[in-house]
């Protein structure tokens, strides 16, 4: 399990959990979709979101044996981020009034809708989407084959 984070010794509750479900745009939200479908990618997988997180400098841990409960024979793995700071870092609050809350690790994404947006941004344009897409052009334009036409006996 590859582990990058900069913070080696948090505990793993204070990482969030992101399925390739909550971005996927073929399925419905009772199957798990947490976006609207006009920001979401067609077939997103655990990999993939790990690559953004690390291009965005997000401590992430990959874990492709692990599947989201909505769909238990599909082990398409998750990722876990550290958006915030852990709270052994965090300051105590003097009072009940006080209002501070934990540090964010990158401020542009707060939470983790911000970051699933991203990664609906950033998913379709990686060197490994655009490989494939070149393929399965270089697939359709090659692969058809020409009818022959029987004639009259």
């Amino acid at each position: 399990m590859p582990v990058v984070a900069d913070f080696p010794d948090i505990d793993k509750k204070d990482y969030q959990i992101l399925y390739p479900q909550y971005i996927d745009s073929n399925l419905t939200t009772g199957e798990g979709r947490r976006m609207p479908m006009s920001k979401c990618v067609e077939n997103p997988t655990a990999v993939e979101m790990y690559q953004v997180c690390m291009q965005v400098g997000i401590p992430v841990i990959f874990q492709p044996e692990k599947g989201y409960a909505r769909q238990p024979t599909a082990r398409r793995g998750r990722i876990k981020v550290l958006l915030k700071r852990p709270q052994s870092e965090h300051y105590m609050k003097k009072s009940e009034y006080d209002t501070a809350t934990r540090g964010l690790i990158v401020e542009e994404y707060p939470s983790k809708n911000a970051l699933m947006t991203k990664m609906a941004e950033v998913i379709p344009n990686l060197p490994s989407r655009q490989k494939a897409k070149e393929e399965g052009a270089n697939i359709i334009t090659t692969g058809v084959d020409k009818k022959k036409k029987k004639g009259k006996k």
